[in-house]
């Protein structure tokens, strides 16, 4: 939609899918998480059980820290 031009901002987007503007933006940025954790989210796998209270947390844009720190947040979990 973003892309598109179909909506102009993220809180118009968020209003659309009547989300908050907030958790719409913590959304947006799993694009930016490494293709292999995106598939494994995607088809549920189970490599990464990652949850929404994970996810939704500041983590590295860079995919090797990602995946460093998202193995310290599973560790930590257990």
């Amino acid at each position: 939609q973003l892309l598109k031009g179909k909506v102009t901002s993220i809180q118009a987007l968020a209003k659309q899918e009547g989300v908050d503007k907030s958790d719409m933006s913590k959304i947006l940025r799993l694009t930016t998480l490494a293709p292999d954790i995106q598939k494994d989210l995607l088809l549920r796998t189970g490599q990464w059980p990652l949850s929404w209270s994970i996810l939704k947390r500041d983590f590295p844009q860079e995919w090797q820290a990602q995946r460093a720190y998202f193995e310290d947040q599973i560790q930590d979990r257990v």
